[in-house]
C-alpha cells in the first residue's frame, strides 16, 4: 500500500533515513556509523546540516536514522521506500564486456567449403529458374526412339504365341 503524502508534510518517498544521512541505498551498512559521526562533528563545529530533501536536521535526527538503518528490519523498509538501482558496472569491466562480444560476434576469417553429400543438394541453394530461362528442344534433338522404329522394337518384350 502507497504511503500518504500530506501537503503539509515532506513526501515519506524523499524524506526518509537515507537522505537524513545524504547516503545512498547502495552504502554499505558498515559505513554508516562513520557518516553519522562526520555529520555530528559538523554539527559541533557549528555548520547546518541539511537533509538531502531540503530541511535542516539536528543531532537527534542523524543519530535516529543511523540507529534505523544498523536494524535489518527498519533497513529492509527504508530500501522497499526508495527502489534502490543496483550498482553500476565499472567502464573496464563493460569495455571489458563489449570486447568479448565483438570477439564472439566475428566470424573466423578462413571458411572451408561444406561438401554436399548428394549432388542435387545445390538445388535447395539455388533459385528456380523461370519457365522460358531455357527452351524446350524439339523431339528430334533429345534422341529418343520414334515408336515402331527398330530401336524402340529392341525395347519392346516381345511374347511367342
Amino acid at each position: 500500500m502507497p504511503l500518504k503524502c500530506e501537503p503539509e508534510k515532506k513526501s515519506p518517498y524523499a524524506c526518509n533515513h537515507f537522505a537524513v544521512l545524504q547516503i545512498g541505498p547502495n552504502t554499505k551498512r558498515i559505513e554508516i556509523p562513520a557518516v553519522e559521526q562526520k555529520l555530528k562533528q559538523r554539527l559541533a563545529h557549528g555548520d547546518k546540516v541539511y537533509c538531502a530533501c531540503g530541511h535542516e536536521v539536528d543531532e537527534h535526527q542523524i543519530g535516529k536514522a543511523k540507529a534505523q538503518l544498523m536494524e535489518p528490519r527498519p533497513y529492509a523498509e527504508e530500501l522497499l521506500l526508495i527502489h534502490p538501482q543496483p550498482p553500476r558496472e565499472s567502464s573496464k569491466q563493460i569495455k571489458a564486456l563489449v570486447d568479448n562480444l565483438r570477439n564472439q560476434a566475428s566470424l573466423p576469417p578462413c571458411r572451408h567449403p561444406i561438401p554436399l553429400s548428394h549432388p542435387a543438394a545445390g538445388f535447395w541453394f539455388a533459385q528456380t529458374p523461370e519457365p522460358d530461362a531455357v527452351p524446350r528442344p524439339s523431339w528430334e534433338h533429345l534422341g529418343l526412339p520414334r515408336a515402331g522404329s527398330p530401336d524402340d522394337m529392341a525395347l519392346d518384350i516381345v511374347f511367342d504365341s
